[in-house]
Parts: C-alpha cells; structure tokens; sequence
C-alpha cells in the first residue's frame, strides 16, 4: 500500500534508521567565529561552539535559582558556556560569570544571540520542526 499523493506528488520515501545506526551517527558540534566590535578588540575575537545535548541541559537548568528564572544571568550563561580559545577549550570558568553580566548590554546581547542561535535555543530556536506522527 502507498501513502496518499498531495496534488499528484507523492511524499518523499522514508528510511527508519535502526537504533545502531542513529548511535553510529556522530555528526560534528559546530562552532562559529565571533569578531568583537573593533572598538572592543580590534581584529579580536573568539570561537562560539555548539553544545550538545548534556551541556545543553547544563544551560538551561542554570538558568534556574530556587525554580525562578535568573533573568540577570540568562544571556551570559550561553557566552559561559559556548565560549572557546582557539584549541577548542571553554574560554571562561563558572566564576567568570559576574564578569560576563557586567559587559555592555549590546556586546553581551550581540554574543548570546549568536551563541544561542548556533544552539538554535531561545528566540532562535526553529518553529518548525520534526513532522508529528500520531
């Protein structure tokens, strides 16, 4: 039996990955430049990396003190955590946080955005996604 046609175009063929093949596939965290505004740092900058999904959860469960949002330390907590140094480690340790809050709002807020949307979290996350099955 064949899926119904939508306008005479038939739907695209669908392959069930086995759960050996979903744990063999391995894609690559991707990381971005980020140049800070030649006022700040001229020709300077640092790398952005994309987290996956435990440090991710890390992020998100930080945001948090007592089950209330920290709106204060929202946004530096994604450059806590997606900063790098050019050998790929983390740029900034957890008491670096303070520091980071205490930028300029539009470099704090030019960075976050750029680490979130490589996370594709917050405003950046997509709205669609994955075709719900019932």
């Amino acid at each position: 039996m064949t899926e119904a046609t939508t306008n005479g175009v038939q739907p695209p063929v669908r392959k069930y990955l086995t759960r050996d093949e979903l744990r063999a596939a391995r894609p690559k965290l991707l990381k971005k430049w980020f140049d800070l505004p030649e006022w700040l740092a001229p020709g300077g900058g640092f790398d952005l990396a994309q987290l996956d999904g435990a440090q991710s959860g890390r992020v998100e469960a930080a945001q948090y003190l007592k089950g209330k949002f920290r709106h204060d330390a929202y946004r530096a907590l994604w450059v806590l955590a997606c900063a790098r140094d050019a050998q790929g480690n983390p740029l900034f340790v957890d008491a670096d946080l303070p520091e980071i809050q205490a930028w300029p709002g539009p470099i704090l807020n030019a960075v976050s955005d750029a680490a979130m949307a490589l996370n594709e979290r917050g405003a950046f996350a997509p709205v669609t996604g994955a075709e719900v099955k019932n």
